[in-house]
């Protein structure tokens, strides 16, 4: 599921999705060419982890963002950005 706000000088857009092993995270809406906000891990109990220094958005991707060095299976992820011009 994603959202998105307008009125800002750029939309931007937030989803939340389920985390996974390192590697590729579907992120339904994101795109190359948007700019990552925020990436922010949260737990079954609420525990908050900011994870925005270990993803990026890789080149020519569609759908996802690449998470390095972290793994964020059992938990969900919420992913803001600013979408590109």
């Amino acid at each position: 599921m994603s959202n998105t706000i307008s009125g800002f000088p750029r939309t931007v857009a937030t989803a939340v999705v389920r985390g996974g092993p390192v590697g590729n995270i579907e992120v339904p809406g994101i795109r190359h060419g948007d700019q990552l906000i925020s990436v922010t891990q949260m737990t079954g109990a609420l525990a908050r982890t900011d994870r925005f220094a270990n993803a990026s958005i890789p080149a020519g991707s569609e759908s996802r963002i690449a998470m390095a060095t972290v793994d964020t299976s059992g938990s969900w992820l919420v992913v803001t950005w600013l979408r590109g011009q």
